[in-house]
């Protein structure tokens, strides 16, 4: 492990081993050490190290007790506990020198990673996996457990969930926990195999609730209630999403009664019920924060068509009109479907029923066509339905039935 440690950062100062060990050992003595052939002297070591600029761990006993510290914060930041863990980050980070030239970088450049994940620095996250793949040879069965975690939620961000999939399960054959399983549901969500996505959602939240997480278990059963209600079964989804809201009356989490309110007017919207659909979309704004950039785009959108689906359409333009203004003035900018939504919909501001119009049917096919391309298969179940109807309606009946089919629309 020393030995890549010191190969890593001599090739990172595009040092050759002959400059590295002039006056310290021989070129071959030195090739041995990086290649893990010979185990070197500790003087020599330190001789090698501070050449390089590297702090020589010179109480490796006492560095190793971070190791723990490292897995506890990493733990903490996977629950969900964003203030704590970033805390237990920050004072890990004054030994960061140390760690990096220490058997610990693995376990530090693991923690890097997730916090770089989490703040969506994939810049950085790509430089990351690279430096870690470096010490793949000398990881631990738990350090391979988090590598694939690592790869599975860096594919998820990715849109590629087949290489998520396999990542994750990877990573359930070293270690099943409520963690991994909760990942598995989540991808499976995301691929639109929702049968898949409740099965182990229901599994990881008996295991999360088990081992106390309660913050993840509530984050998978919103998993799973949507997922029953992509499947329009609104009962067991309702049932799972009051199961939701329960665990949540002592924590007050307001993001969670959004996300509860948010899908269920969602569903009830896709149903056609748009009276519901009002009712829990309403309720949702209550919920938002004026730092809530991303989650006002979809929550303004549903609006809109909650209100097209009523026929009140003065009602319809004007929170297309705070959807436009929304888009021109905040910092964060949605993806790209939702984007070409917003001028889809914008064929309601002249039109009370445009669907006929020129433009509309180019528009609403080029916002499921991005979906298929950014978003999870949600979005492009719920575009989907929409771009079904409009075909229908300007007689293209093939393409309607094509869609239909390959969405598995009834």
């Amino acid at each position: 492990m020393i030995g890549t440690i010191i190969k890593r950062h001599r090739l990172d100062q595009n040092m050759s081993q002959e400059s590295l060990c002039a006056g310290i050992c021989a070129v071959s003595y030195l090739s041995k050490i990086e290649n893990g052939q010979a185990k070197s002297s500790h003087e020599i070591l330190a001789l090698l190290f501070n050449r390089l600029g590297l702090p020589f761990p010179e109480t490796i006993g006492e560095i190793e007790k971070c190791g723990a510290e490292i897995y506890e914060a990493i733990q903490t930041l996977l629950l969900g506990e964003k203030e704590e863990a970033a805390m237990q980050y920050q004072m890990l980070s004054l030994n960061q020198g140390v760690f990096l030239a220490s058997p610990l970088v693995i376990d530090w450049l693991i923690l890097e990673l997730y916090f770089a994940i989490d703040k969506r620095d994939f810049a950085e996250v790509s430089e990351k996996l690279v430096d870690l793949e470096v010490y793949a040879k000398h990881f631990t069965s738990n350090q391979r457990y988090h590598a694939y975690m690592l790869k599975g939620l860096v594919a998820v961000n990715e849109v590629s969930f087949d290489a998520a999939l396999d990542a994750f399960i990877q990573a359930m054959h070293i270690r099943r926990d409520g963690l991994i399983i909760a990942q598995l549901a989540m991808t499976y969500f995301y691929k639109g195999d929702y049968v898949s996505a409740i099965t182990f959602g229901d599994e990881a939240y008996i295991e999360l609730m088990d081992a106390g997480y309660l913050t993840v278990a509530i984050e998978v059963s919103g998993i799973v209630a949507t997922a029953y209600s992509n499947l329009e079964q609104i009962d067991k989804a309702l049932h799972v999403y009051k199961r939701q809201l329960n665990l949540t009356r002592s924590s007050g989490q307001t993001m969670v009664r959004y996300s509860v309110n948010y899908n269920i007017g969602a569903t009830y919207l896709l149903m056609g019920d748009f009276e519901n659909a009002r009712l829990y979309l309403n309720q949702a704004i209550d919920c938002l924060g004026p730092d809530d950039v991303w989650r006002t785009y979809y929550l303004y959108q549903k609006l809109v068509l909650c209100y097209i689906g009523l026929g009140q359409l003065t009602e319809a333009r004007s929170w297309l009109d705070k959807l436009e203004t929304h888009l021109a003035t905040s910092e964060g900018k949605p993806d790209a479907s939702m984007i070409q939504s917003i001028k889809w919909l914008g064929h309601y501001k002249h039109h009370d029923d445009p669907i006929q119009e020129p433009g509309y049917l180019d528009d609403l096919k080029a916002t499921f066509d991005l979906a298929k391309r950014d978003s999870h298969y949600g979005f492009q179940l719920f575009y989907g339905q929409y771009l079904a109807e409009a075909y229908k309606a300007n007689r293209r009946y093939k393409d309607a039935l094509m869609l239909m089919e390959s969405l598995k629309l009834s």
